[in-house]
């Protein structure tokens, strides 16, 4: 929390049950002044109100694979681009850590990761705790 204040980035959190075990970690956050939100509507018109520029990019047709926003199968979309397909193709094979995608993946740090961001929230791949991402289940490494 204190990294993204220092950087002047908003935290965005969805609230946990107050007895639950999992979430002592968001709900520190809440206390700490992130802004909690329920659902991606909300987290929308939060980011409206702070920058509209950003939320029209985000909530565009051709932004993210959430139902009724865009398809990420169309190679239109934006989604689906060189280094995107890099990605997936590197996964097809299985889990990898950031260092070996890097190695994999001919783009830059910042673009690697802005990749890897969209396609999680797209829920083409999934980050697991140990840092691999993998394929999500019934994910291909095709566009579509």
């Amino acid at each position: 929390m204190r990294h993204a204040l220092a950087q002047g980035r908003e935290v965005f959190v969805v609230p946990g049950s107050v007895d639950g075990p999992f979430a002592a970690g968001s709900n520190r956050l809440l206390r700490d002044g992130a802004r909690a939100v329920s659902d991606a509507a909300e987290l929308f018109a939060d980011l409206e109100a702070d920058d509209p520029m950003l939320a029209a990019r985000l909530t565009s047709p051709s932004s993210l694979d959430i139902p009724g926003v865009g398809d990420p199968s169309d190679d239109g979309s934006g989604l689906v681009d060189g280094v995107t397909r890099q990605v997936l193709e590197a996964l097809s094979g299985g889990p990898l850590d950031r260092d070996a995608l890097t190695e994999a993946v001919q783009a830059d740090a910042g673009r690697l990761v802005a990749t890897l961001l969209d396609l999680t929230l797209a829920g083409r791949i999934v980050e697991e705790r140990d840092g691999r991402f993998h394929l999500a289940f019934g994910a291909s490494a095709g566009a579509g």
